[in-house]
């Protein structure tokens, strides 16, 4: 039904009209409101009904995190108590690794110690026996390093004493010469006019004086040698000195007495210069007819490049070259050495001290020689040696091997045999009973552990 409000309201009059209205107002204005209220209590009811799920699930998520900080807390609790074994664990096991280093050390300690003392006790025994065989190795070397500082020191006191002897030597050769300038002069009134006579005794002071200087006919030097040129001329010198290393020295004998006698017992200076230069030229002549035979350039004959001519007398000599100062020059360009019994004898002397020294360092050289050889010996003996030793030990180690096999470790060759002899083989012979307990005592099997070694067998 439809209600027209306006035209009910029309015959009312306007302060019912309002009053009605405002009635009407309140009452629209009241139902809204109760709606309104309505809806809220609605809304209201689902907020609460939303909040109080909500506060449930609050409620179960602050139970959850209650358990969850519980486990958290046993959690802390048991990784604190696991920390605290882990830190205690690991001290032990700190000192483990350090006993275990102590003693590991402790081992090394007394295993080196052993491996020394076995070592040591191994090497004295083989020092011992390489001493022993040292010893008579050396005992040779010994001999001879004892002759040959004998050899040394015997030269070194030769030496001295020739260097001692050279001064009285020297002494001596003065005296010669005085004596050979005496004899010289008594010669030469015996000798005056004799040519031969006059050469042999040239000769004889040669000789006497290659004696005075220690040489020795034969050996250092020879008389009247003869020889031959390239050409093949024959020649025959007055002596032959031998040098070292196969070397001549020829020297040749030249006596002039008439003249050097006629200046000597000349009356005045004019006729004592007449015979001078006749006693000079004499002498000139003699180095020409010896530079002619050219000693110098024998066949054969490794000699040096000069000849001595020898002048026995030492006065007539020095009077000569005292006279004429070109002599000695000329002779000399000629190859031709004039010396006087003085000159000849310091020559000679020389020749002598040139054969003891070459005598000497053969001696040293053979002695160095046999040295040598007596030490490549020695050295080839010493590696022969190591060689032993090496040899000696691998022998030893497989004699260790062998003996390993045979008498140590499951299943040596000694239980092996026993077990055959057990099963009733009949050997003729028995193995030494050391040998079956050595076997049975170190053998590593179970079965074997206890037992007693069977009696040997009866051969």
């Amino acid at each position: 039904m439809t209600i027209d409000i306006p035209g009910a309201l029309s015959g009312w009059p306007a302060p019912a009209l309002a009053f009605a209205l405002l009635v009407a107002a309140a009452l629209s204005f009241a139902a809204g409101w109760a709606i309104a209220a309505l809806r809220a209590r609605g809304r209201l009811a689902g907020c609460l009904a939303t909040l109080d799920e909500r506060s449930r699930a609050l409620e179960r998520a602050s139970e959850q995190r209650d358990a969850a900080q519980a486990d958290s807390r046993a959690l802390a609790e048991k990784v604190a108590g696991l920390r605290a074994a882990l830190d205690a664990e690991r001290r032990q096991s700190g000192e483990k690794l350090r006993l275990l280093a102590e003693a590991r050390q402790q081992l090394a300690d007394q295993f080196r110690a052993l491996a020394a003392e076995v070592l040591d006790e191994r090497s004295r025994a083989v020092g011992d026996r390489h001493r022993e065989q040292l010893g008579q190795l050396l005992e040779p070397l010994q001999q001879r390093l004892a002759e040959f500082r004998s050899r040394v020191d015997e030269v070194y006191e030769r030496e001295g004493r020739d260097r001692a002897a050279l001064g009285e030597q020297v002494r001596q050769l003065m005296s010669l010469n005085r004596q050979l300038s005496d004899d010289a002069h008594a010669l030469t009134r015996a000798l005056k006019g004799q040519v031969k006579a006059q050469g042999a005794w040239g000769e004889l002071i040669l000789e006497r004086v290659l004696e005075a200087a220690g040489l020795r006919r034969g050996s250092e030097y020879e008389l009247q040698v003869s020889l031959v040129d390239d050409e093949g001329r024959r020649l025959q010198p007055d002596a032959v000195v031998r040098l070292p290393e196969d070397r001549l020295l020829v020297v040749d004998a030249k006596v002039s007495l008439v003249a050097w006698n006629a200046h000597v017992n000349a009356d005045d200076d004019a006729g004592r210069g007449e015979a001078m230069r006749r006693h000079v030229e004499s002498l000139r002549g003699h180095v020409k007819g010896l530079a002619g035979r050219n000693y110098e350039q024998l066949h054969g004959a490794r000699s040096p490049d000069f000849v001595i001519m020898f002048v026995p007398v030492e006065a007539a000599f020095s009077a000569a070259v005292a006279q004429d100062d070109a002599l000695w020059q000329e002779a000399w360009q000629r190859n031709v050495l004039i010396v006087g019994p003085a000159s000849l004898l310091f020559v000679v002397r020389t020749v002598a001290q040139l054969w003891r020294q070459a005598r000497q360092d053969r001696n040293a050289r053979e002695i160095a020689e046999r040295g040598a050889e007596l030490y490549d010996r020695f050295v080839s003996f010493a590696a022969d040696l190591e060689k032993l030793g090496d040899r000696l030990r691998q022998a030893q180690e497989s004699y260790d091997s062998a003996r390993s096999r045979l008498a140590t470790g499951r299943g040596n060759l000694v239980r092996q045999a026993e077990m055959l002899r057990e099963l009733g083989v009949k050997p003729s012979r028995a193995l030494p009973a050391e040998t079956l307990e050595r076997a049975f005592e170190e053998a590593d099997d179970g079965g074997a552990a206890g037992e007693s070694p069977p009696a040997a067998a009866q051969g």
